[in-house]
């Protein structure tokens, strides 16, 4: 049962064409064990523009994360949506967000923040990019050029215009230019009212020489693989002295002419871009000359439509993200279906979610990792029902089962552009340390007459690898996750005072007290096992429910809540970090001799790390959910 959620309700704010946001996150209380599934109400629009996510509960608690997506697709000012918490009988609480967008402030500027130009004073003349182009001019402002210094003509009243040298200070004779090398000019819009609107440079590169050059200094091709596409720029070869020269380039590129004697035109070609990877390829374009090269950096972006990186393994937290470039100009948003099969021992799972996010920056991006992992059900059982010497290997679940389809689309929601990707494999969490087996702990402890737990991958373990000898085992399938459960009281593994197993350091130590197996649920959703070899306790509170009116008092029931309080024994300081994982987790068994309880930790408080120590011992409380087998 849900109990309260704090607070119940949250104002935002979004800026038009700002990025998807986190937005205030609220405290979630519930009765132990409860199941909780959020669903969505959105107001006035089918958009939808929220996502939350709940945290793994601390005792009693979950925090739930609140994301705005989809920001760009909203076009009216005001927006609600309330995010419905719901238990396993349908009982819900509701957290409320009002949400109110404002538009941006944009500033005149120029296209560009920084123009390159060429003087060549053999020839007197200036070449490069000399156009200037006002954006956000949208009061038509009446603007006026000024620079400092005296190389560039001033104007009045423009709009986009031309930089020209000043006729009054040519090129040729102004002192503020160096006989080589660069200047830089600074530049501004002013308004009419005397504000400056924006500030810009011009870079003078000055060459006196019969050397030759080039503009521009660098070339940057973007390509669209599905479109089959080649793209050209003009590169401009500058020869004073109509020296003899040679191009030569990388191969991703092609030019018009690769030699020549004059000042020319030279066209850089890409390589149709079909016949490239979907990447980013560097290069650069050499002009050799007599014992001289010049060189000019170039570089072709090959955009495919989704950008998703595959491993042998894949796991759902190890930032799994989905990328997908704006493929057409009217591309507007990209949906996204999952069809997502899990088959697992808790119960099977088919669910096909759709989302909607809009390009910003002509891409959207997603971690369709997280969304996977959270429909992985929890496995809910203890798997101390298979002591002894046989390979008992219990199955947990298969990976999951993901087809991907995405489609761009406009602002009339039609399809431009789709893309499936199927057959992808997914496991929960991330991925462990000492994988193939499913833990993150490389060094255990291990005493007379132990138990072990190991969680692993079928396909790249076999139990020998385990055991150290050839033993049957239950049949399962290529790539699923198995989990196996002993008491080594007959020795099926042999460790002396230490073994490796599967990456993991196992080292022996005098027994204490008493050996209390402790199994929990890893980060992996698989179970783990922890052995504590001190004193436990185990405390009952009864409340008792009676009448005590008097000459008839009648006592009508009573409930115990028992708590349980393990120490762990002396622990080596590498399993700490288990330690602190158990007490997060929600649900776990303890053994106690031939007794099994279901429990929960509630330890509030734990010392993870102690510098001056390279063992400790800790206590760990427990809330007994059910007593007995």
């Amino acid at each position: 049962m849900i109990l309260s959620i704090n607070p119940t309700s949250q104002n935002a704010i979004l800026t038009k064409g700002t990025s998807d946001q986190q937005l205030q996150s609220f405290n979630l209380f519930v009765q132990p064990g409860t199941t909780v599934s959020v669903e969505y109400q959105f107001q006035n629009t089918q958009v939808n523009w929220l996502e939350a996510y709940v945290s793994a509960f601390n005792g009693n608690t979950a925090i739930v994360e609140v994301f705005l997506v989809n920001g760009n697709l909203l076009t009216e000012a005001n927006y609600t949506a309330k995010i419905l918490l719901k238990d396993e009988n349908e009982l819900y609480n509701i957290h409320t967000v009002n949400l109110s967008i404002t538009e941006p402030l944009y500033k005149i500027k120029t296209e560009k923040p920084n123009y390159d130009m060429v003087y060549n004073r053999i020839s007197n003349t200036l070449s490069g990019n000399n156009l200037v182009n006002i954006l956000h001019n949208t009061n038509s402002e009446q603007l006026t050029f000024e620079t400092v210094g005296t190389l560039f003509l001033e104007k009045t009243a423009i709009d986009n215009f031309t930089l020209v040298e000043d006729p009054a200070f040519p090129f040729s004779t102004n002192s503020e230019l160096p006989q080589t090398g660069s200047k830089v000019v600074t530049c501004r819009l002013r308004k009419s009212n005397g504000q400056i609107a924006t500030s810009f440079t011009v870079t003078v590169q000055v060459i006196n020489t019969n050397d030759i050059s080039v503009n521009p200094a660098v070339l940057n091709f973007s390509l669209y693989k599905h479109l089959a596409e080649e793209k050209s720029s003009i590169l401009q070869i500058n020869n004073p002295a109509n020296r003899n020269y040679t191009i030569s380039g990388p191969d991703f590129v092609t030019f018009s002419a690769i030699s020549g004697n004059s000042s020319d035109d030279v066209t850089v070609t890409t390589k149709n871009s079909v016949d490239l990877l979907a990447q980013l390829y560097t290069g650069e374009i050499v002009v050799t000359y007599d014992s001289k090269t010049v060189k000019i950096p170039v570089t072709v972006n090959n955009i495919d439509f989704v950008d998703l990186k595959l491993n042998d393994y894949n796991f759902c937290l190890d930032q799994f993200i989905l990328t997908v470039k704006r493929m057409t100009e009217t591309g507007k948003i990209v949906r996204i279906g999952l069809e997502i099969n899990i088959e697992s021992a808790e119960r099977n799972v088919t669910v096909n979610p759709v989302y909607q996010i809009a390009y910003y920056n002509d891409q959207a991006q997603t971690d369709v990792g997280k969304k996977i992992h959270n429909h992985f059900p929890v496995f809910s059982k203890h798997i101390f029902g298979n002591p002894g010497v046989e390979f008992n290997n219990v199955f947990i679940y298969k990976p999951a089962d993901v087809t991907i389809t995405i489609e761009e689309l406009n602002s009339n929601y039609e399809v431009l552009f789709t893309r499936k990707i199927e057959n992808i494999k997914l496991y929960p969490g991330k991925k462990p340390k000492m994988f193939p087996a499913f833990t993150n702990s490389n060094l255990k402890r291990i005493y007379a007459d132990s138990a072990h737990l190991f969680s692993y991958v079928t396909s790249l373990v076999d139990p020998s690898d385990i055991v150290g000898k050839a033993v049957s085992n239950n049949p399962f399938s290529t790539g699923e996750v198995n989990s196996i459960y002993f008491e080594d009281s007959e020795n099926l593994m042999y460790f002396g005072d230490y073994k490796n197993v599967l990456g993991i350091d196992f080292l022996r130590a005098p027994k204490g007290h008493q050996q209390i197996f402790y199994q929990y649920i890893n980060e992996n959703l698989v179970p783990e096992l922890f052995v504590f070899n001190g004193d436990y306790l185990i405390d009952d509170t009864y409340e008792h429910t009676y009448d005590d009116v008097e000459f008839n008092a009648k006592k009508y029931d009573a409930k115990i809540i028992g708590k349980l309080t393990l120490n762990t024994g002396f622990v080596f300081k590498e399993e700490t970090a288990a330690l602190s994982q158990l007490n997060k987790r929600n649900l776990g068994f303890v053994k106690i001799g031939e007794e099994i309880l279901k429990v929960f930790p509630i330890t509030s408080k734990y010392r993870r790390a102690d510098s001056s120590v390279n063992v400790k011992n800790d206590e760990f409380e427990f809330l007994i959910v059910e007593d007995g087998n």
